[in-house]
């Protein structure tokens, strides 16, 4: 049987938002997002958590970003 999660609207805010402007550091959420950093640093790490996201290193930029799993 498949794990079936019910999305909050703030995770389906999240998701949208990264799957329309692709991988993106924790700032960068932040400023598309009206939530409160700790408030979102939650949701993400519940997310990531969840596996509805993922955490990668970008050695270009030098930072983590988050990125919606496949």
């Amino acid at each position: 049987m498949m794990d079936i999660h019910i999305l909050s609207k703030e995770e389906k805010e999240i998701i949208k938002i990264i799957e329309e402007h692709g991988e993106l550091t924790f700032d960068e959420l932040k400023n598309y997002v009206k939530i409160e950093k700790p408030k979102l640093r939650e949701i993400i790490a519940e997310m990531l958590r969840k596996g509805l996201l993922v955490k990668v290193p970008n050695f270009e930029r030098g930072k983590f970003v988050y990125k919606v799993s496949k």
